[in-house]
């Protein structure tokens, strides 16, 4: 009898060391970490060490704030300690398995992670000793997320961009056609002639102003392009002065040779924002910006290969005397994701982009910078020296005013601008019918077939766009010959994608629309 327990007490021993063996096992597997009643880490296993990135000798009977550590929601908010997880399943006595927290490290990186606890080990007095945390790293989850809504954020920024421009250049087109409607009057006045010519001129920056707010609009470019550095700087220095506080004063430094960057108008322009809008966020008192481009051999690169005697880079130095950048951050700032400004909505993104746009391009880019002394971005690219740049300003006039005598049909949804243009056309010799949507249009074109010899509309109209209506009448009339206007620019509503003999966007000036229409008429 007594053999038979003992036989038994040793099978259930064995088996309780096999259990025993098992969940260590598991447990090992598992990134699991102990606190205690009061918060403080007791225990780390081998796999919780690396989902944090840190032992348990750096935490060890520690909280983890009181080790440097800063534990935020799953929206980025701070938790008190009331709230976190471990503590909040032990006031609760139950276990949570639905939280996720992130963990700032003393050196800046965040890890995303999910916590199941679970309260253990009641006292004498069926009070909770410790919690047991199993956590999932779910930080590259985080981050393709935070990408991906990210890129529809964008995506959205881009479509309402778009929608917005071509609205605001639909009201700039009425005022240019209004002011050059005005200046044919011979009996104005000097005072009054240069009040309307500065009318026109503010027109004209507010259309700049609209195509550099497209950059956000539209794709980039996959083909590879050359643009001009010096004038791309300057253009961008007229909207930085407008848009940033007058508190940071702003300054370039071009050489006066032309330079020619191998990189597209939009890459160029992206990236110089991107840096220029880091270095205002760096200086939220006021402070100087300085924008500096010179050519440079590309020995100073280190580039030793026999070509590289015949390479040139251009180098742009974009200078803030903002707060600086500390050295352990330093190293990271072109990281996907890495941001500084987790409490004011940063992505980290920018400086992301801006490495990858510079590497497409064939160039480098790297940081100086220091806390309390600014922050320089140096940018090199490809380049070449040019004979000649363009100049910055509105384009000459230097085509003549072409008369001609062909009826045109006219469609633009906006009255000023409808107006303006059918009064400048008629002063010119031709003769219009004009129509405020396309389905007028289309009537207006059934009852004058025989008399129009060319249609002039705007290519977003409600209800018919110009588009459709060309399509309509060119069904009945397939010889008509016909141009678009629109707000958006000619690489989204280009003369080819809408079968139109030619484009022009708005707010265009007169001269142009005669030369452009005598144009077409003859060809």
């Amino acid at each position: 009898m007594n053999k038979q327990k003992n036989q038994a007490s040793g099978r259930q021993q064995g088996e309780f060391l096999a259990f025993q063996v098992r969940f260590q096992k598991l447990f090992a597997s598992m990134p699991a970490a102990v606190f205690s009643r009061h918060g403080r880490v007791t225990h780390l296993n081998a796999a919780a060490e690396r989902v944090l990135g840190l032992t348990l000798d750096a935490v060890r009977d520690r909280t983890l704030s009181a080790a440097g550590f800063k534990v935020t929601d799953e929206n980025g908010m701070a938790l008190p300690a009331r709230g976190l997880p471990w503590q909040r399943a032990r006031q609760e006595q139950t276990a949570r398995a639905e939280d996720v927290i992130g963990l700032i490290r003393p050196d800046g990186e965040r890890r995303w992670l999910q916590c199941a606890c679970a309260p253990f080990r009641e006292d004498a007095r069926g009070r909770t000793q410790s919690v047991v945390a199993i956590l999932s790293d779910l930080t590259r989850f985080a981050r393709l997320r935070s990408q991906s809504l990210q890129a529809q954020k964008m995506e959205a920024i881009g479509a309402l961009t778009g929608g917005i421009a071509h609205d605001f250049n639909n009201i700039l087109s009425s005022i240019r056609s209004a002011a050059q409607l005005s200046l044919l009057d011979a009996g104005l006045s000097v005072a009054v002639r240069e009040a309307i010519f500065d009318i026109e001129a503010e027109t004209i920056r507010g259309a700049e102003l609209v195509k550099q707010l497209l950059l956000f609009s539209r794709p980039a470019e996959t083909r590879r392009k050359s643009t001009a550095l010096n004038e791309a700087v300057r253009r961008l220095r007229h909207l930085l002065r407008r848009t940033f506080p007058k508190t940071i004063r702003i300054e370039t430094h071009l050489p006066p040779h032309p330079i020619r960057v191998q990189i597209g108008p939009t890459q160029l322009e992206q990236l110089v924002l991107n840096l220029c809008l880091n270095a205002r966020d760096a200086m939220p008192a006021g402070g100087e910006l300085v924008l500096r481009a010179s050519l440079v051999p590309a020995a100073d690169l280190g580039e030793t290969e026999p070509r590289a005697a015949r390479k040139t880079y251009a180098r742009l130095d974009i200078s803030d005397t903002g707060v600086g950048i500390p050295p352990e951050t330093l190293p990271k700032v072109f990281d996907p994701f890495f941001t500084s400004k987790e409490d004011h909505g940063g992505t980290g993104l920018g400086l992301a982009i801006v490495d990858r746009i510079v590497r497409q391009a064939g160039g480098k880019i790297q940081a100086e910078s220091a806390p309390g002394k600014g922050t320089t971005m140096t940018v090199h690219l490809p380049a070449r020296r040019t004979r000649a740049d363009a100049k910055p300003g509105a384009p000459a006039r230097t085509e003549p005013m072409v008369a001609g005598y062909e009826t045109v049909l006219l469609a633009d949804d906006e009255p000023v601008t409808l107006k303006s243009t059918a009064r400048f056309l008629e002063r010119y010799g031709y003769r219009t019918l004009t129509a405020g949507d396309g389905h007028e249009a289309l009537d207006l074109f059934r009852r004058h077939r025989q008399d129009i010899r060319l249609t002039l509309m705007d290519y977003e109209m409600p209800d018919m766009t110009g588009a459709d209506c060309l399509a309509a009448i060119r069904q009945e009339k397939p010889s008509m010959k016909a141009v678009l206007l629109s707000g958006h620019p000619p690489s989204e509503r280009g003369a080819a994608a809408t079968n139109a003999d030619a484009f022009l966007q708005k707010p265009f000036d007169f001269q142009r629309l005669l030369t452009i229409i005598r144009q077409v008429l003859d060809g």
